[in-house]
């Protein structure tokens, strides 16, 4: 058509609501500079117990003046040659750093020391006409170290001067400085700071300020002028310049007919919200620096006038209508007041909208019968010539997308799509082909453009945070080019997080949008990618966690299961619930938990609440057990030692544990109004090793852990355990053996990131009076500055036998079973397998629905479902409206072949889950030998190219290769081997004929057979 459609910024932002019958022509891609329309002259002002002279009386007293910005120095050391110059940072305040200077020289003398000086103290180097020559001028990074000697700044000058003038145009942090300040500077004669010291106490100085008008335009990193137009609320552009300070843009658009505008308030301080406006417009081409004055074109005024913004904060103001009837490309906006200017320290709006007369708007349904459909409005009679819909976040689908093009609405014009992806659709009219004259629309017509957007929640899972992925920005052209139209409306209510289908409501309806994406790895899609594949937590992927909140979504279990379905607590249930309702928000204690040993003992170990197992705590004849570290380890202080990890007592309780476990943590202020107790902190970041003497033998095949509470849930997160159970006690080393139980926990695990009580399997009984337990730092807190790794609780504990995943290293078979002596009764939800190397077949697994007690689902979630996110990595199956009870004593279930036993991989970790979210590991065992796939030289279950790669760079060589029928031993024999057997796969191993794999083609084996005589010979001659 006529125009290059403007392209979006790297931000993701949240459309406003704009007036009606007009739209916002800015967008986050558009230029925007920041402005201060009130320069001023730098007023040297210098601190009287720190003057000038501390600059180079050789000691680290510092010079400090507030001035602020352009201060400096005038000094006459008398005829010299500067080279080099070398400063040094003062005792504080590293705002006041300077960040630029300027270094002048001059022949004249300014008659310092005298009694009638041509330029006096806090003068401005200026009162006479020195014939300054500037010898160099630049950026300072100066160390934010204090007191410290900054590396030379070298110059190329081979001219003297007795006197020079040295000032700072710029700080590091203008915004928060109240002053300059600097403690020592030297000039040296020649490079590096070599040569000699040009400067001296004794040399005559005087503070000054270069009286150039400078604007004071400055903003923090975060808070740059482009966050006016970045359509987020949560953000805000922020100018210490204060009053008169603003911005100039040029709207990506082009030359437009503004009418109106708003702003929307920052997140606080109201006395920076600006009052009065100005708003000029320009066709110039802008050459303005960011931060400069705004002088530099012509500008006509368009409207001024005072603003009355809400005192609420990111709140909107009232829009401010003109008359305007004058189209420019570029605009300067200027706030010449704020609310209270005697407090406040800057000018600053979240959002700042200019909008332009409307003839249509794109509305689009976010809910309802027709969620993710959309259409274009006509207000007025027009006739499109284009039109571009862009979504940063990925709103659009160009798949439900009814473009004019595809579904040739106008026979009448050659109309084409000039992008049709998640980020942008657009087509136009092309110039030439047919009448050439748009696609007309009544008033009141509309152009419905199908189901081309993605149903997406308004807000996260809090209710009030916004999403900012409705962030459709639309841009209308008629049929000569002109812009007729931007405003997009989303209609409809906001859909509730997790609800896929749109209709309100999260529901057994959103369970197949849901689960065709559980148990993915989403890492490298965008956020609303992610969510849409399942990712309910935030953390890029779908596993069982967001399974859980989507079921608690839902409704939980007494909404899925229904009240004549939910399975009834026991006695002990019942008293235990009744016994958390009396002690409120604080934990089951005293009294209570004596009942509930009573009952316990009295009923036997499989009386229980449904959603709980039974542990008890392990203890010896030293109660807690006596703690020690290796010589040399550290803690973190003396009251973070590993005594800590038994600080909380009433977890010794008779009968408390079950009311603890996967309820108690450790920042939760509820539980802890005064604090949490002391938590174990070894310092540093590498493993720690604590060793615990139970006085007498124990035997336990559980343990209790909490991560460490605080501020931050990423940081000190222990990913590993090693435990080492012995009789004789360790003498303060670790043995060299293999440990007796690992358990890992993956980054993406939820159990890292809160300070809950939970259990951990120790994949067996384990026994001993010492045990040794080593502790290492997750990846999730490998990025962390300073990681002192440890934990709030830990105990040991006797609870119920494991479940066993059990793999076939022969076949590949999973098969599930819960049948160890010690196996009670669980109630099994879901479940996954991880393998992080990959090991995983997600296409021959098909899980236990259908088998022996649990019930097949038909994909509406009435039964056992496979996760369609299901892949090498992560196998998840789940029974989204019940659960089943895996009766002590049953197994093995099949789960097929789905362990890809050709990979090597022996990394398999297996978690369980019930329908009150608590998450189990069970124990994972190999069993059998894994086959061999010949000539798979790579072991990555497939004979191929890449296979040949592998022997050809180790031919000649000893290299022990999988799929070698000669391990040890490269040869050509081996090719052989790898020709007989291209194109099969694990898959083939025991079930495919030869005669059906493919073998290389002849001109394949002539390539190859030529580059391996080539090889032989460059590798066997001599």
């Amino acid at each position: 058509m006529k125009r290059c459609v403007f392209c979006l910024a790297a931000v993701a932002f949240v459309a406003l609501v704009n007036p009606a019958f007009s739209f916002n022509i800015l967008t986050p891609s558009d230029f925007i500079i920041a402005i201060d329309t009130d320069f001023e002259a730098a007023v040297s002002n210098e601190n009287g117990g720190e003057p000038a002279t501390n600059a180079i009386d050789g000691t680290l007293n510092k010079y400090l003046n507030f001035g602020r910005i352009n201060t400096g120095f005038l000094v006459t050391p008398g005829s010299s040659t500067v080279q080099s110059m070398v400063l040094t940072t003062a005792n504080d305040a590293i705002e006041r750093d300077p960040a630029s200077y300027i270094l002048q020289g001059t022949n004249v003398d300014p008659m310092l020391g005298t009694a009638t000086p041509q330029t006096p103290n806090n003068g401005t180097g200026n009162e006479i006409d020195y014939m300054w020559e500037t010898i160099s001028q630049g950026t300072l990074a100066l160390p934010d170290t204090r007191d410290t000697v900054a590396a030379a700044i070298d110059f190329a000058n081979a001219s003297a001067y007795s006197s020079y003038r040295l000032y700072f145009p710029d700080l590091k942090n203008i915004g928060t400085a109240n002053s300059m300040q600097i403690a020592e500077v030297q000039f040296y004669s020649g490079l590096g700071g070599g040569g000699s010291a040009i400067l001296a106490p004794t040399n005559p100085i005087v503070a000054i300020a270069d009286d150039t008008p400078v604007p004071q335009s400055s903003s923090p990193p975060a808070e740059l002028p482009e966050k006016a137009i970045d359509r987020i609320l949560s953000t805000k552009y922020l100018n210490f310049a204060e009053e008169r300070s603003g911005f100039i843009l040029t709207p990506s658009v082009g030359a437009t007919v503004v009418d109106s505008f708003s702003i929307t308030t920052g997140n606080d301080a109201p006395e920076r919200d600006p009052t009065s406006y100005e708003i000029w417009g320009t066709n110039e081409a802008i050459t303005t620096p960011n931060n400069g004055i705004g002088n530099e074109q012509n500008y006509t005024l368009i409207s001024s006038g005072a603003i009355e913004p809400p005192v609420e904060r990111g709140v909107e103001s009232p829009t401010v209508s003109f008359t305007n009837t004058n189209s420019y490309t570029s605009y300067k906006v200027v706030f010449p007041t704020v609310r209270d200017a005697a407090i406040a320290n800057s000018m600053q709006i979240a959002e700042f909208s200019l909008n332009a007369v409307d003839v249509s708007a794109l509305v689009i349904n976010r809910s309802g019968p027709n969620a993710g459909t959309g259409y274009i409005r006509a207000d007025e009679a027009f006739s499109i010539g284009s039109y571009s819909i862009q979504s940063l976040s990925g709103l659009l689908l160009p798949d439900g997308w009814d473009s004019i093009t595809s579904t040739n609405a106008d026979p009448a014009d050659g109309w084409t799509e000039t992008s049709s992806t998640a980020n942008e659709l657009s087509e136009e009219d092309g110039q030439g082909v047919g009448a050439d004259d748009g696609f007309p629309l009544a008033m009141g017509g509309q152009l419905n453009l199908g189901a081309a957007f993605q149903v997406v929640p308004t807000f996260f899972a809090d209710g009030t945070t916004p999403t900012n992925w409705e962030d459709a920005i639309f841009t209308l052209f008629d049929e000569n080019g002109d812009i007729i139209g931007g405003l997009t409306e989303f209609v409809g209510d906001p859909v509730p997080w997790g609800d896929y289908n749109g209709d309100l409501v999260v529901n057994a309806a959103d369970w197949p949008l849901f689960r065709a994406g559980l148990g993915g790895d989403y890492s490298e899609l965008s956020q609303l990618d992610a969510y849409l594949n399942g990712d309910l937590d935030g953390d890029l992927d779908s596993d069982l966690d967001d399974f859980h909140i989507f079921v608690d979504l839902a409704g939980g279990a007494a909404a899925l299961f229904g009240a004549s379905q939910v399975p009834e607590p026991s006695t002990i249930g019942i008293l235990a619930i009744g016994g958390l309702m009396l002690c409120g928000t604080r934990r089951f204690r005293g009294i209570a938990a004596a009942m509930f040993t009573v009952l316990l003992v009295a009923m036997g170990s499989n009386s229980q609440a449904q959603s709980m197992q039974n542990f008890s705590i392990v203890q010896g004849s030293n109660n807690p057990p006596v703690t020690s570290i290796p010589a040399g380890q550290e803690n973190e202080n003396e009251t973070s030692t590993p005594a800590e990890f038994f600080d909380d007592t009433i977890l010794d309780d008779p009968g408390q544990i079950p009311f603890d476990l996967f309820a108690t943590d450790y920042n939760d202020p509820e539980l802890f109004p005064t604090g949490p107790p002391n938590q174990y902190a070894g310092l540093g970041a590498d493993p720690k090793v604590v060793f615990f003497d139970y006085g007498t033998s124990v035997s336990a095949n559980w343990f209790m852990y909490a991560q460490r509470s605080g501020g931050d849930p990423t940081a000190d997160r222990v990913g590993k355990f090693e435990f080492w159970f012995s009789n004789s006690d360790f003498a303060g080393t670790l043995p060299g053996t293999d440990p007796d139980s690992v358990v890992d926990i993956l980054p993406n695990d939820s159990r890292l990131v809160d300070s809950t009580l939970r259990p951990y399997s120790l994949s067996g009984d384990r026994t001993g009076r010492y045990v040794a337990m080593r502790l290492t730092v997750s990846e999730l807190s490998a990025g962390q500055p300073v990681n002192n790794i440890g934990g709030h609780e830990f105990r040991l504990l006797n609870g119920p036998s494991d479940v066993v995943l059990d793999v076939d290293r022969g076949t590949g078979e999973l098969t599930l079973r819960n049948n160890l002596a010690g196996a009670e009764n669980i109630f099994m939800k879901g479940y996954s397998i991880e393998s992080p190397g990959g090991g995983l077949d997600a296409l021959s697994f098909d899980g236990v629905g259908g088998d022996s007690v649990f019930t097949l689902g038909d994909g509406s979630g009435n039964g056992w479902e496979i996760a369609g996110g299901s892949d090498e990595s992560r196998l998840i199956e789940a029974f989204f409206s019940g659960e089943t009870t895996f009766t002590a004593g049953t197994g093995p279930v099949s789960l097929g072949n789905a362990y890809n036993n050709l990979s090597g991989l022996e990394d398999l970790i297996f978690k369980w889950t019930n329908s009150q979210g608590e998450t189990y590991n069970g124990r994972v065992e190999y069993s059998g030998v894994a086959p061999v796939l010949t000539g798979d030289y790579n072991g990555d279950g497939t004979v191929n190219i890449a296979d040949y790669t592998v022997w050809r760079n180790n031919l000649g060589g000893t290299a022990v290769l999988p799929g070698d029928t000669t391990p040890g031993s490269v040869t050509a024999a081996d090719f052989d081997v790898w020709k007989a057997n291209f194109g099969a796969s694990s898959g083939a191993i025991g079930g495919v004929a030869a005669a059906n794999v493919p073998e290389p083609s002849t001109a394949l084996l002539v390539l190859l057979g030529a580059s391996t005589a080539l090889l032989k010979l460059r590798r066997f001659s001599v």
